[in-house]
């Protein structure tokens, strides 16, 4: 069974560099309240617009202005309500931009993530972290087309089953938010956007076993990234994301 130092340090890199995208419902209230048409690089240039702020600026604060006030001009945050402290982007990843963003014509073309709480109707919230590409069908909004693409499953996931990957990062939203994802939403390959091909899958048990070997298997896997970083053999098409941190 790992360490509980173990189990903390990975809880802080799972934070950074999220796979899955996880909704929180409340009370049995489905998504289908509340609808997020729109991408983090959509926020960013509405703000721009709106705020007529200089695209000239690269800090982290001007970053989170530019998204928070497209967020507001989307109507996903009521012009009378403050910017919720929950709302957050991931530091790790406004690094990385700052090495490639040439002008902000880029900006989409690089991952933007933002996670936090939205309010439905009912005044319930619900859990939600977005990664850049978000699609709209109804109860099934927000979700990362990227997820578990053919090229994590078989090459850089070897060894962890999806159930495995689904439960443990189940756990991982719940230790770090107190919250208990009740879907997981990923579809079956890197290039499909088509809402029909998105699966959900019901996470019904967070069970302690499944949580070890998830977390076995994924030690297993950073200690193989780590020998092929030192190697100098990492693949140039592959995700660069997951050695960040």
């Amino acid at each position: 069974m790992p360490e509980i130092t173990y189990r903390n340090t990975f809880l802080s890199d799972l934070r950074r560099c999220p796979r899955y995208a996880f909704h929180k419902y409340i009370d049995g209230i489905e998504l289908k309240e509340i609808s997020v048409p729109m991408t983090m690089g959509t926020a960013f240039h509405r703000g721009l617009e709106e705020y007529n702020l200089s695209p000239e600026r690269r800090d982290k604060e001007f970053l989170e202005h530019c998204v928070m006030a497209g967020l507001k001009e989307l109507k996903i945050l009521g012009e009378s309500e403050e910017i919720p402290t929950a709302f957050k982007l991931v530091s790790f990843h406004l690094e990385h931009y700052f090495d490639h963003w040439k002008d902000v014509n880029t900006f989409t073309d690089h991952h933007i993530e933002l996670e936090g709480f939205a309010a439905l109707p009912s005044g319930r919230q619900f859990y939600f972290r977005v990664d850049d590409c978000p699609l709209d069908n109804g109860d099934r909004t927000i979700v990362d087309h990227k997820l578990c693409s053919w090229q994590y499953a078989s090459r850089l996931e070897k060894g962890i089953e999806l159930a495995s990957q689904l439960v443990g990062y189940a756990w991982g939203v719940q230790e770090v938010h107190g919250l208990k994802p009740i879907y997981g939403m990923y579809n079956l390959s890197v290039k499909v956007k088509d809402p029909k091909k998105i699966c959900r899958r019901p996470i019904r048990e967070i069970r302690e076993e499944h949580i070890n070997q998830w977390l076995d298997n994924t030690e297993k896997l950073l200690d193989m990234w780590e020998r092929m970083c030192e190697d100098e053999a990492w693949p140039q098409n592959t995700d660069s994301c997951f050695i960040y941190g």
